[in-house]
């Protein structure tokens, strides 16, 4: 809402005409918006360097900008099954408990998590003439299963063996409780977004990224082992831009 009173100096729509200013104030005035311009921060990019659609149950890279190179999406873990790739549903997936395959639960905290398998990754090569600005990634998240949970998922960024690792967030949250979805439905129901602007400028060198998920158990029955239970994620997408360079 706009204060009363500046609606009223508005609405008087006072112009000084440009003819009564003098030479040396229109000069000053034109250095101070360049200054202005050219101490500005710069506005990110939020264009997709590549995504993961699996619009059709595949985990290749597609909307790859050229000259940027990407390889498929990859499981941390297939055998004992804890991570994977649902064809008919079209996302990946994190399941909470196939203890009954020999394979431990998801973890229920980040440091857990960590030290396990129960990951996606995919890695991003810059071109010697495209270095990339890195500022985000985004997915959908679901959740199939009749239990109440607080989801969290966060990313490791690893360049050259030095590692970043940044929460995703669900708006201003870090986790939410869980929202159900149709494990056939083609877009799950929430967005969640790591900030990736501490990654260092202009690299040059092959990035992956680690996608993790865990959880906080919060209402419901016990989680049998099987498969009833997942989180779910889809569309994702690396944003920044690859600067081109002569």
């Amino acid at each position: 809402m706009i204060p009363v009173g500046i609606n009223k100096r508005l609405s008087n729509n006072q112009k000084i005409p440009l003819m009564k200013i003098s030479p040396i104030p229109q000069l000053a005035l034109l250095f101070l918006g360049f200054l202005t311009l050219a101490t500005s921060t710069p506005v990110e990019a939020e264009t997709p360097i590549v995504q993961y659609l699996m619009e059709s149950a595949d985990p290749e890279p597609v909307n790859a900008v050229p000259g940027i190179e990407a390889t498929s999406l990859r499981a941390g873990q297939l055998q004992p099954l804890v991570t994977g790739f649902s064809k008919p549903n079209n996302n990946a997936f994190f399941l909470l408990n196939n203890s009954e395959r020999g394979a431990q639960p998801l973890a229920e905290s980040k440091e857990a998590a960590l030290e396990g398998y129960d990951y996606f990754e995919f890695t991003v090569s810059p071109s010697a003439t495209q270095p990339l600005n890195l500022t985000g990634l985004s997915l959908s998240v679901g959740h199939e299963g009749g239990r109440t949970l607080a989801i969290h998922l966060f990313v490791v960024a690893d360049i050259a063996g030095k590692t970043h690792t940044s929460d995703f967030l669900f708006g201003s949250l870090s986790s939410y409780e869980a929202i159900e979805a149709n494990s056939n439905a083609a877009v799950l129901p929430v967005t969640a977004k790591a900030d990736l602007r501490a990654l260092p400028r202009n690299i040059k060198q092959d990035v992956t990224f680690r996608i993790y998920a865990y959880y906080e158990f919060l209402a419901g029955t016990p989680i049998p082992p099987g498969y009833s239970n997942s989180i779910r994620i889809g569309k994702i997408s690396l944003i920044g831009e690859a600067v081109a360079r002569p």
